[in-house]
């Protein structure tokens, strides 16, 4: 993010493949200006499309997200 939420504020991110959510998840807290799912992983074939569900609560303020995938 390009500012930290601060407060009680957070910004949870989803991955979806498709339209259909995924386990892989992340929240960046109130102090955090980044966040990582370590546990979870998700196959991904040629041709599906992927984006990040975005979701700021506790009125966060407008920030940009940059995401970052690695594909292995």
């Amino acid at each position: 993010a390009s500012a930290v939420p601060g407060g009680a504020e957070s910004i949870a991110c989803t991955l979806r493949i498709g339209s259909v959510d995924q386990s892989l998840t992340c929240t960046i807290g109130s102090a955090a200006s980044s966040a990582s799912d370590l546990t979870h992983s998700v196959s991904v074939t040629a041709g599906q499309v992927l984006n990040v569900k975005v979701i700021p609560t506790g009125g966060s303020a407008n920030v940009l997200i940059t995401v970052t995938f690695k594909f292995v």
